[in-house]
């Protein structure tokens, strides 16, 4: 009678930058960690009456739909997989060309802990954070221009329809600007008063200002 071949796992091992670490008895699912760059999962077909005749294939999921051969090698082996869930099938083929049914595990790679779930909702939140400074930042100068604006105009009106004499004079102590009433009190153009020397006023001490 035809006996029907059976596949079965008999361990695995991870090796990292430092060690390689055999386990032989395999879980039905593998937690590696994001340092843990190279797994190899070992198996065997229980067919004891011509063992070299055994021919290996596996099917890794998001790698493609298609079994893939071993030959005879009862092993294989991953480095470097991206972090997510992977299930690793596997099954055999005797001397008489009979499929055993597959084994299947599952293999998960952790992400880095800068790459994990938390760091990237913090990274969100630091850049969540950063936008509402840098928005408000700009309201902030925004509404500073618009009371500047605000007072310039106020200064503006204040300056045409005084009546006071009012005179803007700059650094120097130069008259840079003069207003309607100041020219009807003191009899000048607004020309001849910009033109003016300062020795016409008495100024002690004092930056810009006005009078």
């Amino acid at each position: 009678f035809k006996v029907e071949p059976e596949v079965g796992f008999t361990g695995y091992s991870i090796a990292s930058s430092k060690s390689t670490e055999w386990r032989p008895n395999l879980p039905k699912k593998i937690m590696l960690s994001h340092h843990q760059k190279v797994i190899t999962i070992h198996f065997s077909l229980f067919d004891f009456w011509q063992p070299k005749q055994v021919k290996y294939e596996y099917l890794l999921s998001n790698f493609g739909s298609e079994w893939l051969p071993l030959n005879n090698i009862s092993n294989v082996s991953f480095n470097n997989l991206s972090p997510g869930t992977y299930d690793l099938s596997i099954r055999g083929k005797n001397q008489e060309g009979s499929y055993s049914p597959s084994r299947t595990v599952k293999i998960q790679i952790l992400s880095p802990p800068w790459l994990s779930n938390e760091a990237l909702l913090l990274y969100a939140v630091l850049l969540f954070s950063l936008v509402y400074i840098i928005n408000a930042f700009r309201v902030k100068i925004k509404n500073e221009r618009i009371e500047a604006n605000r007072q310039i105009n106020l200064f503006a009106q204040a300056f045409k329809h005084t009546t006071e004499g009012v005179i803007i004079l700059n650094t120097n102590h130069d008259i840079v600007a003069v207003n309607q009433a100041y020219t009807r009190i003191l009899g000048f153009s607004e020309t001849e008063s910009l033109n003016a020397k300062n020795t016409l006023f008495k100024i002690q001490n004092e930056s810009d200002g006005f009078f």
